[in-house]
């Protein structure tokens, strides 16, 4: 038996689990109910229509059982490593705390390139080159410029 919020029955987010999926399946029945009646001739019955809403509800409610129990597991574990990091030695541990944000920035320069690359040839026909460089280049700099500041501020 695997440990997590979702073996716990008296827990605090279990019970939250139950009433989430319920709620889910209340909004398969309204968007069932919303078809109309020659759907149901042509593409299914009644029994796989009951059959699949209350499997598909017991699904939900797997899943999220699952994934809050494991959310909360991997939460905690993430600010006990994070806390005894920092009681080990804390100026490395705000530099580590840092790399997130470096990335988050990488990560929207990425997005951009993205767009950018979807629609290049867009971009080429308004010749439109060197502003889709500097809108590349604003996340780079930005995450530049604010790695650097906190190298700064912690070395000195």
């Amino acid at each position: 038996m695997r440990w997590g919020m979702r073996w716990q029955p008296t827990g605090g987010i279990w019970p939250w689990v139950p009433s989430a999926a319920g709620k889910k399946g209340n909004l398969y029945l309204k968007t069932i109910l919303w078809r109309e009646i020659t759907f149901f001739d042509k593409h299914t019955n009644t029994g796989e229509v009951v059959l699949r809403m209350s499997g598909d509800t017991v699904l939900i409610q797997d899943a999220m059982g699952e994934k809050v129990g494991k959310l909360f597991q991997l939460l905690v574990m993430f600010l006990g490593g994070f806390a005894v990091a920092f009681a080990q030695g804390w100026l490395l541990t705000l530099v580590i705390a840092t790399i997130p944000l470096l990335v988050f920035a990488g990560a929207m320069a990425a997005v951009v390139i993205e767009h950018i690359i979807g629609s290049i040839r867009t971009v080429a026909s308004f010749t439109r080159e060197k502003q889709a460089v500097a809108k590349y280049n604003r996340p780079l700099k930005s995450a530049y410029s604010s790695g650097v500041s906190i190298r700064e501020s912690l070395c000195h």
